[in-house]
Protein backbone atom coordinates (compact mmCIF):
# COMPACT_ATOMS: atom_id res chain seq x y z
CA UNK A 1 0.00 0.00 0.00
CA UNK A 2 1.27 3.87 -0.69
CA UNK A 3 0.90 6.13 1.61
CA UNK A 4 0.67 10.37 1.19
CA UNK A 5 0.99 12.54 4.12
CA UNK A 6 -0.03 15.91 4.19
CA UNK A 7 -0.49 17.91 7.03
CA UNK A 8 -0.07 22.02 8.20
CA UNK A 9 1.73 23.41 11.71
CA UNK A 10 -0.17 21.55 14.96
CA UNK A 11 0.03 22.62 18.49
CA UNK A 12 3.31 21.18 20.19
CA UNK A 13 0.88 19.19 22.57
CA UNK A 14 0.65 16.78 19.67
CA UNK A 15 4.22 16.00 18.17
CA UNK A 16 4.07 12.90 20.44
CA UNK A 17 0.88 11.73 18.31
CA UNK A 18 2.07 12.94 15.52
CA UNK A 19 5.31 11.01 15.62
CA UNK A 20 2.82 7.69 16.56
CA UNK A 21 1.39 8.23 13.03
CA UNK A 22 4.31 8.19 11.23
CA UNK A 23 5.17 5.48 12.88
CA UNK A 24 2.28 3.72 11.98
CA UNK A 25 1.90 4.63 8.55
CA UNK A 26 5.84 3.35 7.87
CA UNK A 27 4.44 0.18 9.07
CA UNK A 28 1.97 0.12 6.05
CA UNK A 29 4.40 1.91 3.59
CA UNK A 30 7.76 1.46 4.50
CA UNK A 31 8.69 4.58 1.94
CA UNK A 32 5.30 6.96 2.58
CA UNK A 33 5.72 10.78 0.81
CA UNK A 34 5.52 13.83 2.36
CA UNK A 35 4.14 16.99 1.28
CA UNK A 36 7.35 19.48 1.01
CA UNK A 37 6.58 22.17 3.31
CA UNK A 38 5.10 19.76 6.01
CA UNK A 39 8.42 17.68 5.83
CA UNK A 40 10.54 20.63 6.74
CA UNK A 41 8.27 21.36 9.48
CA UNK A 42 8.30 18.22 10.72
CA UNK A 43 12.36 18.26 10.19
CA UNK A 44 12.76 21.16 12.91
CA UNK A 45 10.32 20.13 15.21
CA UNK A 46 11.67 16.13 15.38
CA UNK A 47 13.64 13.80 14.00
CA UNK A 48 11.79 11.78 11.01
CA UNK A 49 12.80 9.23 9.46
CA UNK A 50 15.19 8.74 6.54
CA UNK A 51 12.30 6.76 5.39
CA UNK A 52 10.15 9.58 4.29
CA UNK A 53 10.24 10.88 0.83
CA UNK A 54 8.84 14.68 0.08
CA UNK A 55 6.66 15.13 -2.74
CA UNK A 56 5.77 19.06 -4.50
CA UNK A 57 3.05 18.18 -6.81
CA UNK A 58 -0.11 16.69 -7.11
CA UNK A 59 0.98 14.28 -10.04
CA UNK A 60 3.73 12.89 -7.85
CA UNK A 61 0.85 11.29 -5.83
CA UNK A 62 0.03 8.80 -8.75
CA UNK A 63 -0.29 5.36 -7.84
CA UNK A 64 -1.05 6.03 -4.18
CA UNK A 65 -3.56 4.42 -1.82
CA UNK A 66 -4.24 7.19 0.59
CA UNK A 67 -3.49 10.71 1.83
CA UNK A 68 -3.41 10.87 5.46
CA UNK A 69 -4.37 14.63 6.21
CA UNK A 70 -2.81 15.55 10.00
CA UNK A 71 -4.36 19.17 10.90
CA UNK A 72 -7.92 19.96 11.37
CA UNK A 73 -10.83 20.71 8.50
CA UNK A 74 -8.94 23.22 6.68
CA UNK A 75 -6.02 20.85 6.38
CA UNK A 76 -8.76 18.52 4.94
CA UNK A 77 -9.42 21.26 2.24
CA UNK A 78 -5.99 21.54 1.47
CA UNK A 79 -6.01 18.26 1.16
CA UNK A 80 -8.64 18.12 -1.67
CA UNK A 81 -6.17 19.94 -3.62
CA UNK A 82 -3.43 17.96 -3.95
CA UNK A 83 -5.79 14.66 -4.41
CA UNK A 84 -7.76 16.53 -7.38
CA UNK A 85 -9.88 14.70 -9.36
CA UNK A 86 -7.12 11.57 -8.65
CA UNK A 87 -10.13 10.05 -6.38
CA UNK A 88 -7.27 9.30 -4.04
CA UNK A 89 -9.38 8.79 -0.49
CA UNK A 90 -8.54 11.16 2.57
CA UNK A 91 -7.78 9.93 6.11
CA UNK A 92 -7.96 12.62 8.21
CA UNK A 93 -6.40 12.60 11.70
CA UNK A 94 -7.42 15.85 13.69
CA UNK A 95 -4.89 18.28 14.84
CA UNK A 96 -7.03 20.67 14.91
CA UNK A 97 -9.85 22.70 16.39
CA UNK A 98 -12.86 21.34 14.17
CA UNK A 99 -13.35 18.00 13.25
CA UNK A 100 -16.52 18.15 10.89
CA UNK A 101 -13.92 16.77 8.36
CA UNK A 102 -11.03 15.45 10.14
CA UNK A 103 -13.01 13.07 12.56
CA UNK A 104 -10.64 10.64 13.39
CA UNK A 105 -9.00 12.00 17.26
CA UNK A 106 -5.81 11.47 18.30
CA UNK A 107 -6.97 8.69 20.68
CA UNK A 108 -8.47 6.76 17.29
CA UNK A 109 -4.85 6.59 15.87
CA UNK A 110 -4.41 3.11 16.26
CA UNK A 111 -7.56 1.95 15.38
CA UNK A 112 -7.45 3.73 11.94
CA UNK A 113 -4.72 2.21 11.02
CA UNK A 114 -5.07 -1.24 11.79
CA UNK A 115 -8.20 -0.77 9.74
CA UNK A 116 -6.40 1.02 7.03
CA UNK A 117 -3.36 -2.01 6.67
CA UNK A 118 -6.32 -4.88 7.04
CA UNK A 119 -8.12 -2.63 4.08
CA UNK A 120 -11.18 -2.39 6.88
CA UNK A 121 -12.44 0.94 5.12
CA UNK A 122 -15.49 2.75 4.30
CA UNK A 123 -15.23 5.39 1.92
CA UNK A 124 -17.89 8.29 2.19
CA UNK A 125 -17.63 10.41 -1.20
CA UNK A 126 -17.58 14.45 -1.75
CA UNK A 127 -18.92 16.34 -4.28
CA UNK A 128 -16.78 19.04 -5.36
CA UNK A 129 -17.74 22.23 -7.12
CA UNK A 130 -16.18 22.82 -10.99
CA UNK A 131 -15.64 26.74 -11.29
CA UNK A 132 -15.36 28.67 -14.68
CA UNK A 133 -15.62 32.14 -14.80
CA UNK A 134 -15.64 33.49 -18.15
CA UNK A 135 -12.51 36.27 -19.16
CA UNK A 136 -10.69 35.25 -16.07
CA UNK A 137 -8.10 32.46 -15.16
CA UNK A 138 -8.42 30.75 -11.62
CA UNK A 139 -5.01 28.51 -11.45
CA UNK A 140 -4.75 24.94 -11.48
CA UNK A 141 -7.25 23.91 -9.31
CA UNK A 142 -10.27 25.49 -10.03
CA UNK A 143 -12.51 23.05 -7.33
CA UNK A 144 -13.81 23.81 -4.25
CA UNK A 145 -14.90 21.08 -1.55
CA UNK A 146 -16.98 23.54 0.28
CA UNK A 147 -18.64 26.51 -0.98
CA UNK A 148 -18.31 29.09 -4.31
CA UNK A 149 -19.43 32.75 -2.97
CA UNK A 150 -19.97 35.05 -5.49
CA UNK A 151 -19.49 38.62 -4.51
CA UNK A 152 -20.52 41.91 -5.58
CA UNK A 153 -17.06 44.77 -5.83
CA UNK A 154 -18.92 47.69 -4.49
CA UNK A 155 -20.34 47.15 -1.44
CA UNK A 156 -22.61 50.38 -1.41
CA UNK A 157 -25.15 48.49 -4.42
CA UNK A 158 -26.96 44.99 -5.03
CA UNK A 159 -26.18 42.59 -7.58
CA UNK A 160 -28.43 40.51 -10.35
CA UNK A 161 -27.61 36.63 -10.89
CA UNK A 162 -29.04 34.43 -13.21
CA UNK A 163 -28.59 31.16 -12.01
CA UNK A 164 -28.17 28.49 -14.30
CA UNK A 165 -27.71 24.31 -13.28
CA UNK A 166 -26.08 22.44 -16.35
CA UNK A 167 -28.06 24.75 -18.24
CA UNK A 168 -30.77 24.83 -17.16
CA UNK A 169 -32.52 28.00 -15.86
CA UNK A 170 -32.79 28.79 -11.64
CA UNK A 171 -33.79 31.90 -10.94
CA UNK A 172 -32.60 35.33 -10.92
CA UNK A 173 -31.83 36.66 -7.61
CA UNK A 174 -30.79 39.93 -6.49
CA UNK A 175 -28.37 40.27 -3.36
CA UNK A 176 -25.40 41.11 -1.77
CA UNK A 177 -23.78 37.79 -3.40
CA UNK A 178 -24.50 33.97 -3.80
CA UNK A 179 -23.06 31.22 -1.84
CA UNK A 180 -23.38 27.72 -4.07
CA UNK A 181 -22.16 25.37 -1.64
CA UNK A 182 -21.57 21.39 -1.79
CA UNK A 183 -23.33 19.36 1.10
CA UNK A 184 -20.02 19.51 2.63
CA UNK A 185 -19.86 22.99 2.26
CA UNK A 186 -23.95 23.36 3.16
CA UNK A 187 -22.39 23.17 6.99
CA UNK A 188 -19.92 26.02 6.72
CA UNK A 189 -20.16 29.70 5.29
CA UNK A 190 -23.45 28.62 3.69
CA UNK A 191 -24.77 27.81 6.98
CA UNK A 192 -23.70 30.94 9.08
CA UNK A 193 -25.57 32.84 6.09
CA UNK A 194 -29.12 31.08 6.82
CA UNK A 195 -28.65 27.97 4.54
CA UNK A 196 -29.90 24.84 4.72
CA UNK A 197 -27.76 21.98 5.96
CA UNK A 198 -27.19 19.19 3.83
CA UNK A 199 -26.01 15.93 4.56
CA UNK A 200 -23.04 14.88 2.44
Amino acid sequence: MKIAIFGKAFATEFDDAVKHILRRIEEIDSNPLVEAAFMRMLDDRMNVSDQLRSFEEHHELKGCDFLVAIGGDGTVLEAATWVRESEIPVLAVNTGRLGFLSNVGIEEIDLAMDALAAGRVWYEKRAMLHVEVEGMELGSFPYALNEVAIMKRDTSSMMAVEVHRDDVYVNNYWADGLIVATPTGSTAYSLSAGGPMVTP
